[in-house]
């Protein structure tokens, strides 16, 4: 577990890591599994203290962003972020909707419908997995990637997400 090592450990470890990525440029998520063996967990963890370590930030970001009237599409991976973008539309009463693994491929496509068509629905909060390819989101008028972890960039096209209709997939 990375919260039991020392500073000079994780340094190490970090250092490591960032070597074994330098090597590994293009290849699949599974090659870069098997480089980094048993450090693979240790990385998993890194990404998801990294983005736990950005909520408030985050928080703080979207709450600035969204006193302005616009429609706003928020993606992050962890399940964990994800809760904390939610807390915080929840504490500013804004309408929603949520798309992460729970929710199955038909109530997907249920819920894009009402965030393309009730104006009241200010926000997306979308799992990079889970709403990153397929989706029609062309009501946004901005975008938020409140975490991107270097391996979504194997199964995820970035540049769709981003692209100014956003369109996913």
């Amino acid at each position: 577990c990375l919260t039991n090592k020392s500073s000079g450990e994780m340094d190490n470890l970090v250092n490591d890591i960032m070597n074994t990525f330098w090597d590994t440029e293009n290849e699949t998520g599974n090659q870069l599994e098997e480089k980094l063996g048993e450090r693979h967990s240790d990385v998993l963890q890194c990404y998801k203290l990294t983005g736990l370590a950005k909520v408030s930030g985050i928080q703080n970001y979207i709450h600035d962003l969204l006193q302005n009237d616009l429609k706003l599409l928020i993606f992050a991976h962890h399940i964990d972020v994800l809760d904390g973008i939610e807390q915080e539309i929840r504490k500013m009463k804004l309408q929603y909707i949520r798309i992460d693994g729970t929710i199955s491929p038909n109530k997907r496509y249920e819920q894009v419908k009402l965030f393309q068509e009730n104006e009241d629905i200010k926000v997306a909060i979308l799992s990079l997995t889970a709403a990153g390819t397929g989706l029609n989101f062309t009501a946004a008028s901005n975008v938020v990637f409140a975490e991107v972890t270097s391996f979504c960039f194997f199964f995820i096209d970035i540049d769709a997400l981003d692209s100014g209709n956003h369109v996913t997939g």
